[in-house]
Formats: C-alpha cells, structure tokens, sequence
C-alpha cells in the first residue's frame, strides 16, 4: 500500500541541486540529483554588510528625534541650508556604508534625505 503524498512528503529532506530540487527520503536520492551544502563559503568575497537590527535602528531614529525635539525646543535651527544638505549626501553617496537601492546607510539604518537635512544629526562615522 502506497502512502498518502503528503505523509511523504513531511519524513523527506528538500535539498537544492545542480539541476533542480531533490528529495532525499527514506528511500534515499530521487531524480539522479546531487546534494549540495546549503551555504557555500566563498573566502574571496567579504560578507555583505547589512542594515543594523530593527531594535538598533528605532534606538537611533529615536536619539535623533529627541534631539531634533530638544534643538527645537531651544530655538536651535534643525533643517540643514541646501547647500549643507549637498555636502552631506556627497560624502554619503561615496562613503562604502552607503546603500544606494534604498539610499539609507549601513552603519546606522537611516533613511539619508531625512537624516542629512537635520543641521543637527551626526554621521555614525563621524564624517559630517
């Protein structure tokens, strides 16, 4: 008796092959294909970088908010001049943390057309 394809199904292992996707069941390799690890460890690429986690990124997007609060609250201008707003971007976009997809930076997380026009917002790296 043949068993349901579903029950099957859930005792296999679902692997990644050269020529598509293969099963490796009880019965054992389906399909001719061949397993292949999971991951492959090139050591001639570094890793890409990737964005701070979510909790790391609400820490910074909320010391920046209360600074913009407290320089507001003072009278301090908060939006950076044009011409400042310039210079910072320049400095980001040839920065290597800077995500040009998503136009946010890798150190911090931020979104920078927001965060360069605040005069009172700093570069993780110190470069403005």
């Amino acid at each position: 008796m043949r068993e349901p394809a579903l029950a099957r199904r859930s005792r296999d292992r679902v692997s990644i092959g050269i020529r598509g996707i293969a099963r490796f069941g009880s019965r054992g390799l389906h399909d001719g294909l061949l397993r292949l690890p999971a991951r492959v460890a090139d050591d001639d690429q570094p890793a890409p970088k990737s964005f701070p986690s979510l909790t790391t990124q609400a820490k910074n997007l909320s010391a920046t908010a209360f600074d913009a609060l407290r320089a507001t609250m003072s009278g301090e201008q908060v939006r950076a001049q044009s011409e400042e707003f310039d210079r910072r971007m320049q400095v980001c976009f040839d920065c290597d943390s800077y995500e040009a997809a998503s136009i946010r930076c890798l150190e911090c997380g931020c979104h920078l057309k927001a965060k360069a026009r605040l005069s009172i917002a700093k570069c993780p790296l110190d470069k403005w």
